[in-house]
């Protein structure tokens, strides 16, 4: 059990096999240990926040970047944040760092190869989203403008590719249907952002439109792409029979369907196993109620296979891959939307 009830917190694996585990509703951090499995208050943090993100540096600091404040402003609503901090696991201690050009929530982050991050997208305030991304570097802990996506983005993935490429796929753009600014109105087309040249490029269309769904790269380098087609589509745009699943290939930059995958449910977590094998664990249901299913996914063959159970009914939760092999999945809310503190194990 964590020290505190937590969704919208996030969670990192450290080098030295604990996990971080920081914000959701307070302004605590705690550490889960696997070889005691148990949780351990750290820190605090500089600040409380929600839907912020947290990246490992090679160093073994993590970045905690952006997010919503604890604190209602003038209009009542949380303050979006631009400020970000640094934990030092050697010290336990986080500590302010550079602040963010854009304040931003529900954005991604990415460690590039030569270990600077790539902050892309997100909500920036008055019902608008962002196509703006910034790269935070290490050396000199401030963050600089890079180039612009090609679409607004929030409710994307970011996968890093083996070429050191990032492949930004899906998303909104948070623009009606139809509306007169399309396209594109929930992006069908990926994009690339290339380090060397700071910019990003188009590369292939997905099948449909997808919003906060899951992006697992596989072994083979091919990004598995899976689920969170909206109701609603861009009537423009949207193909006809879209693939509940697709890999994408970078080799040609291609997406091409997995035939016969259907996952019942949305908003799930999805990790890579040692074995190969992608584990999806909660998620809600066609009703939008969270569930307690949990299932393994065969992406070589598409085949599913019920693996055990949730204890707790959850969605907003993390999974996180130990070192030893097991997953830790924290937090989340249940299906009467209240945040959990419950934490379990998949082994």
């Amino acid at each position: 059990m964590m020290h505190g009830a937590r969704a919208g917190h996030t969670a990192t694996l450290l080098r030295d096999g604990k996990v971080l585990i920081v914000g959701g509703g307070d302004a605590t951090a705690e550490l889960y240990d696997p070889g005691t499995e148990t949780f351990s208050l750290t820190g605090p943090p500089v600040e409380g926040r929600l839907h912020a993100t947290a990246t490992l540096l090679s160093d073994g600091r993590v970045l905690i970047a952006a997010g919503l404040g604890l604190t209602a402003g003038p209009d009542r609503h949380l303050a979006l944040l631009s400020t970000a901090e640094i934990f030092d696991p050697a010290t336990g201690t986080f500590r302010s760092t550079g602040s963010l050009a854009q304040a931003r929530q529900q954005h991604t982050t990415t460690r590039l190869e030569e270990d600077r991050v790539l902050v892309a997208g997100g909500y920036r305030g008055n019902i608008c989203f962002t196509a703006s991304a910034e790269l935070f570097d290490p050396a000199t802990e401030l963050f600089s403008p890079t180039g612009f996506m090609l679409s607004e983005r929030i409710g994307h993935t970011v996968t890093l590719l083996a070429s050191g490429a990032v492949l930004v796929a899906g998303g909104s753009n948070g623009c009606a249907p139809d509306a007169a600014d399309d396209p594109p109105w929930d992006p069908l087309f990926a994009e690339l952002y290339e380090p060397n040249s700071g910019n990003f490029q188009g590369t292939g269309n997905m099948s449909t439109t997808r919003i906060h769904h899951a992006a697992v790269r596989l072994a083979n380098g091919k990004v598995l792409v899976l689920g969170c087609i909206p109701a609603i589509q861009n009537l423009h745009q949207q193909p006809p029979n879209p693939s509940y699943a697709e890999l994408y290939d970078p080799g040609p930059n291609t997406f091409s369907p997995i035939a016969g995958l259907t996952i019942s449910h949305e908003r799930y977590t999805a990790t890579l196993l040692p074995s190969g094998m992608v584990l999806i664990v909660g998620g809600e249901d066609t009703t939008g109620t969270p569930t307690t299913e949990v299932q393994l996914l065969d992406p070589s063959s598409g085949v599913l296979s019920p693996t055990g159970a949730l204890g707790a009914a959850r969605v907003g939760h993390t999974a996180t891959l130990l070192q030893d092999g097991r997953v830790l999945v924290t937090g989340g809310t249940d299906a009467y939307g209240n945040a959990l503190a419950a934490a379990e194990i998949y082994q």
